[in-house]
């Protein structure tokens, strides 16, 4: 009785109005419209990352564009990658074992723009430090062990960074002066119990960094303490609906939310959140490999609802880069990613680039499409 009445209090508060929240007028997810890439994207770049046994990638885990350079992580081999945007290959970071400057095990990285710094990050409780420009080692940080599970890192300003755990406590601001915790939040909260991942719902705009707990429609801003909420009417996932499922999902023992999409649970799961200078983004799922792409133009107040565009695209598991969204090869995804891109949009020099590549012995190609703003 008291686990479901904490689940209503929570999400009573969470419908109820604030002066912090902001929201818009319903969107209809059944008034779908017809988008080209022309509509939304000013240019296409096709990036053929250079080949060498030097920097052999096995499988993309992560993008990030920055200052002209694409970092990638590469899971499967533990490695981060450093290429130029034209592809040309900078370093390489693989320090894997057990000394003062290596790592176990890589569960994530950022870059830091305040102290030009790449965070190369363990689960385990380790921060390792890296020259932005050539890869060198700097230090490496023993994080306070009162986080059990470190997962994702997020740079806030010079001193403060954002972890995201999918432990006890989901998100924690850490003061790197003082290497303590300064504050913990959403701790057993039932919005963001373990049986939702949190992972694909964190990003950075305009230097905050937003967070949307699952099953929710509210993107949060953890640096401000505001927040802006999806309003989809009648297809809105219900507090009863909501209720229903997490007691389902706790007697099956059943994970992943998007499993019960279109099952009289969830009318859909939001699988990211993202924000440019002219749309706020989001992914639907909506079950049964069904996707609806959510581009709201802030100017206009109009939403563009489309399940892929006219070059048949969608944007299902992209690397977002301020800007620009990546896209790339994912052997497990094929089937959903793709096409990610449609000769028709690319020039000559672009096309002979991906006609050229062998993916058999090639390293990959990224294709990134830079946002009209």
């Amino acid at each position: 009785m008291k686990y479901v009445v904490t689940i209503i209090f929570l999400f009573i508060l969470f419908f109820s109005c604030s002066e912090k929240r902001k929201s818009m007028n319903a969107i209809d997810l059944d008034s779908t419209e017809v988008i080209s890439i022309s509509d939304i994207f000013e240019s296409i770049d096709v990036v053929q990352l250079d080949t060498n046994e030097d920097c052999l990638i096995s499988s993309i885990s992560k993008v990030i564009y920055h200052d002209n350079k694409y970092f990638i992580l590469d899971l499967k081999l533990q490695s981060l990658f450093c290429f130029d945007s034209n592809g040309r290959f900078l370093f390489k970071i693989f320090q894997k074992g057990q000394g003062p400057e290596e790592y176990l095990y890589l569960s994530d990285f950022n870059v830091d723009p305040y102290n030009n710094q790449l965070m190369l990050l363990e689960p385990f409780g380790s921060l390792l430090l890296f020259d932005l420009e050539r890869g060198t080692f700097i230090k490496k940080v023993k994080l306070p062990h009162e986080i059990i599970a470190y997962n994702e890192v997020y740079p806030l300003n010079e001193n403060r960074l954002l972890f995201i755990s999918l432990n006890k406590y989901k998100v924690v601001f850490y003061n790197r002066v003082s290497n303590t915790i300064i504050e913990k939040r959403y701790e057993n909260d039932e919005r963001l119990g373990s049986i939702f991942n949190p992972f694909y719902k964190t990003y950075i705009y305009n230097e905050d960094v937003y967070f949307s707990p699952p099953p929710t429609n509210e993107i949060i801003n953890l640096s401000k303490g505001t927040s802006f909420f999806w309003d989809f009417g009648k297809k809105n996932n219900s507090l009863d609906k909501i209720k229903k499922l997490r007691e389902k999902m706790i007697s099956e023992d059943k994970n992943p939310e998007r499993d019960y999409v279109g099952e009289g649970f969830l009318n859909y799961c939001i699988v990211y959140n993202y924000e440019t200078v002219k749309y706020k983004l989001c992914l639907l799922d909506c079950g049964n490999l069904q996707f609806k792409h959510i581009f709201f133009d802030k100017e206009t107040q109009k939403a563009h609802i489309f399940n892929k565009t006219t070059e048949n695209i969608r944007f299902l598991l992209p690397d977002f880069s301020k800007e620009s969204i990546i896209l790339y090869d994912k052997a497990f995804s094929r089937e959903l990613l793709h096409p990610f891109y449609n000769e028709n949009n690319l020039t000559e020099e672009q096309k002979n680039l991906i006609k050229n590549n062998n993916p058999e012995i090639d390293n990959p190609f990224l294709v990134k499409y830079n946002f009209k703003k």
